[in-house]
């Protein structure tokens, strides 16, 4: 593949696959436990879906820059079990004022 010339996006490339691999997996990696889990793209597209939403709901919009620190286990994508909920995400902006 000739990376030079593409038209689309990593964004656009993103809603691509997981509408054409819902089901396939799209992450895995070792729990705490040790055991492999996975996530399917239908999973992380949900979780994409709810970060997006979370961020228009705080009032950003397209063209605004966001900078996001996670470490790179699934647990701790933005929109998974540990994102922190708008209440708590509102009370940090709030004291870093």
């Amino acid at each position: 593949m000739d990376y030079r010339n593409l038209t689309k996006n990593l964004g656009q490339l993103f809603f691509e696959w997981t509408q054409k691999y819902l089901e396939n997996i799209a992450l895995v990696q070792l729990n705490d436990k040790n055991e492999l889990t996975t996530v399917t793209y239908r999973q992380l597209k949900a979780d994409a879906d709810a970060l997006c939403n979370f961020l228009q709901e705080n009032g950003i919009q397209k063209g605004d820059r966001v900078a996001m620190i996670a470490s790179t286990r699934v647990s701790s994508t933005p929109a998974g079990p540990s994102a922190p909920s708008p209440s708590q995400s509102a009370k940090r902006s709030e004291t870093r004022r």
